[in-house]
């Protein structure tokens, strides 16, 4: 099996509200993970996104990690200034350097920062998991979350870009 890594995508103080979809299943299924990834010794990275202004602001209270999944000492968190977790952030180098070929992604925004971060990684060389109900969104002005997470979940990524998995599967390859 080749070397893997959880991904934390945008999973930030100001993102996390009522209006997020599945929220409670969401969380739980992040505090899952990560406690499988951390007791496999599988690494753990954050990715946070920047703003220069309004909630996602650098330094303010809504760009922190979300305070439910908190980051452990010895995880880094990587920022960045773009959708792709890879755009200018040396994140790419780094998870390269260190062996990584699998990249497990949970996080948000569905439509936006995650779809860009699955096909860069993906374009990166990177076997790509998503595990179900692992990544969420909010309603649009035209389409609800739900529609949004299933048709970039299971028409856009599964089978081209990714392997969406269950979270029974993705527990089980954490462990491999």
């Amino acid at each position: 099996m080749s070397k893997m890594a959880l991904i934390v995508i945008d999973v930030q103080e100001c993102l996390i509200n009522d209006d997020t979809y599945e929220k409670d299943e969401f969380i739980q299924r992040l505090k899952v993970l990560l406690h499988t990834a951390r007791k496999e010794q599988v690494p753990v990275l954050y990715v946070r996104h920047n703003e220069t202004e309004g909630a996602m602001m650098t330094g303010t209270p809504g760009h922190q990690i979300y305070h439910e999944v908190m980051p452990e000492e010895t995880e880094c968190i990587v920022d960045k200034w773009y959708n792709s977790i890879f755009k200018n952030t040396g994140l790419r180098e780094h998870l390269k350097e260190a062996g990584v070929e699998d990249l497990m992604l949970v996080g948000m925004q569905t439509e936006y920062c995650f779809d860009a971060s699955v096909k860069a990684g993906f374009e990166h060389g990177f076997q790509i998991y998503i595990p179900e109900m692992a990544h969420t969104t909010f309603d649009s002005e035209t389409l609800k979350a739900e529609q949004i997470y299933n048709h970039y979940t299971y028409e856009i990524w599964n089978n081209r870009y990714a392997k969406v998995v269950s979270l029974e599967d993705a527990i089980r390859l954490l462990g491999e």
